[in-house]
């Protein structure tokens, strides 16, 4: 695991956001927390995409940029284009 744990934070490291797509199964995985906690240690963009009617429980904790709702896949589309706005409004103000 510490290898693998190890990868997943310069994955993070090398990225401009931290996206999740929650769903049921997702918050049921301790690994995805620990994945949520480092991105919120290197402090990156979180944003949380979840599918309708999944209670995020622990996950709320997490300071989310943006949280979005989805229903199906074709949804994902819509989002994905609003996080890639929001994104190069965040990096155009430096925050």
């Amino acid at each position: 695991m510490g290898d693998e744990m190890d990868e997943v934070k310069l994955n993070i490291l090398k990225s401009d956001a931290f996206v999740s797509i929650i769903t049921e199964n997702f918050v049921k995985q301790d690994e995805r927390f620990k994945e949520c906690q480092e991105a919120e240690r290197q402090n990156k963009p979180m944003y949380a995409l979840v599918e309708k009617g999944v209670d995020i429980g622990r996950f709320k904790q997490f300071n989310w940029r943006k949280t979005y709702i989805f229903e199906s896949q074709p949804d994902m589309f819509n989002i994905s284009l609003a996080i890639k706005k929001d994104l190069r409004w965040y990096y155009a103000v430096g925050a």
